[in-house]
């Protein structure tokens, strides 16, 4: 079959990732680790970055990426580890089909959480609870 006459991908395709992900993925493609941290924590500053290392040192991680890549079910852990925990650790499997930047910067878009820090495979997720935030951070 040449070029031309290749039949048009389905957009049912589940192996198809969507245009928003793919951006994010060609973005974080040519990111250090530092980088992705910047981008993906606006507005915090390096006292507040500290601080909150500080208190994720002790932290397991309690959500793993794994073969199955980000998704929908795990915006729903991440997000239900926030509401209850608002500092936490994510992990990065070895067989993730992503790198660890892109999945700061897809944890970033879809959750509206900051990564913190990323240390090997793993990550510092933070995001204050809505309405009792028991982290408090220093000042500016």
């Amino acid at each position: 079959m040449t070029e031309d006459t290749a039949p048009p991908t389905s957009p049912s395709d589940d192996s198809a990732a969507p245009p928003a992900q793919d951006a994010l993925a060609t973005a974080a493609e040519g990111m250090g680790s530092g980088q992705a941290v910047a981008a993906a924590s606006p507005g915090f500053t390096g006292k507040q970055r500290r601080h909150l290392r500080a208190l994720a040192h002790k932290l397991k991680p309690i959500v793993m990426v794994g073969q199955h890549g980000l998704s929908e079910r795990l915006v729903g852990a991440v997000e239900a580890a926030l509401e209850q925990h608002e500092l936490i650790k994510l992990k990065v499997l070895e067989g993730a089909p992503c790198s660890r930047e892109h999945a700061a910067l897809w944890l970033h878009a879809t959750t509206g959480a900051s990564v913190v820090q990323i240390v090997g495979r793993t990550l510092v997720v933070y995001r204050p609870h809505p309405e009792k935030p028991v982290i408090v951070l220093p000042s500016k």
